[in-house]
């Protein structure tokens, strides 16, 4: 009975702390205080067209309202290792305490980082006080990598995060078996974020 139930508390916990994601773009910020309770937790997304920048503005204005906020930093939009460690002084500076790595949607790097686990090890040698780092995971494949080359990536990011956010996806059985399958390969010890529950 026990073993029934704490899936069903996972998905409860899950529901009642919803992640929201956001775009920054002009007014968002209010809108978020206008609709959005403090108690939820926040990804500000990042984009080729946008850069980082106003990625890393929204989610210190979020932060300064007293929202829990995990930007995503877009390793292909990050020049290299000062920059990093320019950001991360900045969301230290924020109390900033969780972050969404990806490797981004840029056609190509901007820098040195072609790769979420690039910067997840550069992240790792400058130093940082992130309690979270969450990492992407595919339940349907990814379009244009291997299923091969996408676990061979969840093991490089391994050691470095703390959650996985997957994709969304509208078919039960895909995602119940992702997560089977990510269990099966010693994932059990994330924490539960996002849109999935680990």
């Amino acid at each position: 009975m026990a073993t029934e139930r704490q899936p069903r508390e996972r998905l409860a916990q899950a529901l009642r702390h919803p992640r929201y994601e956001v775009i920054p773009l002009e007014g968002t910020e209010e809108q978020v205080r206008e609709h959005i309770p403090k108690e939820a937790k926040h990804t500000v997304t990042a984009s080729p067209q946008k850069g980082m920048e106003v990625t890393l503005q929204l989610a210190e204005q979020l932060a300064a309202q007293g929202y829990h906020v995990a930007p995503h930093l877009s390793a292909r939009l990050i020049e290299d290792g000062a920059r990093v460690e320019e950001i991360l002084q900045r969301l230290n500076e924020a109390g900033i305490r969780d972050a969404f790595v990806v490797a981004g949607d840029a056609k190509e790097p901007i820098g040195d980082f072609a790769g979420a686990s690039e910067l997840l090890e550069s992240m790792s040698k400058i130093g940082h006080q992130l309690e979270e780092i969450g990492i992407t995971g595919y339940p349907e494949g990814h379009p244009f990598l291997k299923d091969e080359t996408l676990r061979q990536a969840m093991y490089e990011k391994r050691p470095y995060a703390t959650y996985i956010v997957s994709q969304i996806c509208f078919d039960p059985e895909t995602t119940s078996g992702w997560i089977r399958g990510v269990r099966e390969r010693g994932w059990s010890c994330l924490s539960t974020s996002g849109y999935l529950v680990l």
